[in-house]
């Protein structure tokens, strides 16, 4: 299999062995294109889990109008749909921030 490098001038070329047979590494510190996919897939779960931990019902009760709360003891609307469909709101609206340029 032939490894590919870019030299200098951005050009794509075979990458020099060594004389140990092992390919030389990379010298630059700059993150890849994988590193920012990683760190913004990161970003948009945290997001995501934070809205949805934040507005999940734990305790409630069944009046009318229902009662629940949340984790930090203020009322949220029962059922999880609402925290659901909010921490996927949350995480999209990171998405978005990122990959506005």
């Amino acid at each position: 299999m032939a490894h590919i490098a870019k030299d200098a001038a951005g050009k794509m070329g075979r990458a020099e062995q060594t004389d140990s047979g092992t390919l030389p590494q990379r010298t630059d510190r700059t993150p890849t294109r994988r590193t920012y996919r990683l760190q913004n897939a990161l970003a948009q779960l945290v997001a995501g889990l934070v809205v949805l931990a934040a507005l999940f019902p734990i305790s409630g009760a069944a009046t009318i109008p229902s009662q629940c709360s949340g984790v930090l003891g203020y009322t949220v609307p029962c059922g999880p749909w609402f925290a659901l469909v909010a921490g996927a709101a949350a995480a999209g609206l990171v998405r978005l921030l990122i990959n506005r340029r």
